[in-house]
């Protein structure tokens, strides 16, 4: 083999090493959510900004969620993932954002100005944005 011919050899199973090594710890991310993590959140619901709803992230549930504007989202809550099944605004991107169930994951419908929030209940705690001086 030339020198060309090995170093292209090199660079392929390197790059498949890389990209097992990366799938792997992909997996495992997912896999990674301990029943544990799962009790100690929270879904909190806000229409227009304001605070309506928190729900356990481990209670299978189906909410309906009045929203401010255009009418209701069916927020569904399953297996530690909360997600939107139905809502009956005119482009549907909140249905299409998937399942949450990570601390910070939010999903948003802007038409009927309704946020899903995950959020951990350790950290319950008001928190101040800004500057004081």
């Amino acid at each position: 083999m030339d020198k060309n011919k090995k170093k292209r050899l090199h660079d392929i199973v390197l790059g498949l090493t890389l990209l097992i090594l990366s799938s792997a710890l992909f997996v495992i991310d997912l896999i990674n959510v301990s029943s544990a993590d799962v009790l100690r959140k929270n879904v909190v619901v806000s229409v227009d900004g304001k605070k309506i709803a928190k729900y356990p992230l481990s209670k299978n549930a189906r909410y309906e969620l009045e929203g401010s504007h255009l009418g209701k989202n069916t927020l569904i809550i399953k297996d530690g993932k909360a997600y939107i099944l139905e809502a009956n605004c005119p482009d549907k991107q909140c249905v299409k954002q998937g399942k949450i169930a990570r601390t910070g994951e939010m999903l948003v419908c802007l038409p009927n100005r309704i946020v899903v929030k995950i959020e951990d209940s350790e950290n319950d705690e008001a928190v101040i944005d800004g500057v004081s001086g």
